[in-house]
């Protein structure tokens, strides 16, 4: 058996240490989506699903005290048998209110857990909607009003997309609103002109893609109109600007890849050109935001291998410049050569940013993987036999490949 003995390079360069990627939760564990809000204390906070096998997720929370610079370890929020899947954490009247989906019935049900500070969590209760004992809902996306009211879309499996209302202090109502049949993972946003628009993606024949209706009632709504024709479009977001501008994420896919993509609109007909979010070679999906400080906060998941292990990522931009203040993007460089009898790997231009390296064979077979973090440049392998290699770094963003012999 070939033994590798490796050496960690760390870097020493301050200049190679800087804000380029945000990771709000790394690591080998399967985080599959993230939602935010800012807390009554003003803190930023992200509740992360974690779902190892994508049908037994809970719940976790981490904070920023630095605008999303840095975040917390993770702290749980939510853990019990069965699957709790698909969330929404909100803030409104000081309380940090968790919605999220959960088969701990049999049936998936919409429940809520609330905190004052994001800490400590407590008076769970399930959310009547109306529906039938057996029917499952799910997938809640729940934004606060001015007058202290929630407005939650959410999805009646087999039924589609609808929406449902909850006055300050008082009880959901349960008229079953519809706003699309086929309509799947719907977000919901509201104007300061009282226009609220729902976002969402269906299957036509075959073809998912982004659609948005619009509504001044939650009951009677407006055609719909297709924003995406690709073909492969999902997990749309929306939210409005402070300044009344509407935007809308979503994921694409290109070529067997979804990046995060983005429209605007001043009036959710007529709507921006495309614009690319992020550019990879592994897919970045579920995106969410929202607006406070003149910030636009943006966060998404990002497939380290899509199957076993997910990221979440953040950034945010001056949405009034376009500016992004936090960026995910940095370029690095990879060279590989022989030291004696060593083997030397060096990563340069990481930022703070998970580099997967791996040494392959010359016939294709893995030999070798190991993740190396923000400080570290690199590794040192030991012992490695005569012939030649293919040595290949990934960062979230970006792949390099080299090939060296070995003597």
């Amino acid at each position: 058996m070939l033994k590798l003995y490796i050496v960690v390079l760390m870097l020493i360069s301050a200049d190679l240490i800087c804000s380029a990627g945000v990771i709000v939760s790394g690591g080998t564990e399967n985080d599959i989506a993230g939602r935010m809000c800012r807390t009554p204390g003003g803190r930023l906070i992200a509740i992360i699903e974690r779902n190892s096998d994508w049908g037994s997720g809970n719940f976790f929370s981490t904070f920023s005290d630095d605008e999303g610079a840095t975040w917390s370890t993770l702290d749980t929020v939510v853990f019990q048998s069965g699957n709790q899947s698909t969330h929404s954490v909100v803030c409104a009247n000081n309380m940090i209110y968790l919605f999220y989906a959960s088969d701990e019935s049999g049936y998936y049900k919409i429940y809520c857990v609330e905190s004052a500070d994001g800490l400590s969590w407590g008076n769970k209760n399930i959310v009547n909607l109306g529906w039938s004992t057996s029917q499952n809902v799910y997938d809640p996306i729940v934004i606060a009003e001015d007058d202290g009211s929630l407005t939650m879309s959410y999805i009646s499996m087999s039924n589609g997309a609808y929406v449902a209302h909850c006055p300050a202090n008082g009880t959901w109502d349960t008229d079953k609103n519809q706003i699309m049949a086929g309509g799947y993972r719907v977000r919901i946003c509201k104007h300061s002109d009282g226009t609220y628009m729902a976002a969402y993606h269906r299957n036509i024949s075959g073809n998912y893609d982004i659609h948005v209706r619009t509504s001044t009632d939650l009951v009677n709504w407006t055609s719909e109109l297709d924003i995406t024709s690709n073909g492969n479009s999902h997990d749309a977001y929306c939210n409005v600007s402070p300044d009344g501008i509407y935007y809308l994420y979503y994921a694409k896919n290109t070529s067997g890849i979804y990046n995060i993509c983005r429209k605007f609109s001043t009036d959710c007909i007529n709507w921006s050109n495309e614009e690319s979010v992020t550019s990879d070679h592994s897919s970045n999906t579920q995106p969410s935001l929202f607006f406070d400080n003149n910030l636009l906060h943006l966060m998404w998941t990002h497939a380290i291998d899509y199957d076993t292990d997910n990221d979440v990522y953040y950034e945010n931009y001056d949405y009034i410049t376009g500016t992004r203040t936090l960026s995910y993007f940095r370029d690095f460089s990879l060279n590989a050569f022989q030291d004696n009898n060593n083997l030397v790997v060096d990563l340069q231009g990481t930022g703070n940013d998970r580099y997967k390296i791996s040494v392959i064979s010359i016939g294709g077979r893995v030999l070798y993987n190991r993740f190396i973090n923000e400080n570290e440049s690199g590794i040192v392998l030991r012992n490695l036999s005569a012939g030649m290699y293919i040595i290949r770094a990934e960062s979230a963003y970006s792949v390099k490949m080299v090939k060296v012999v070995v003597n």
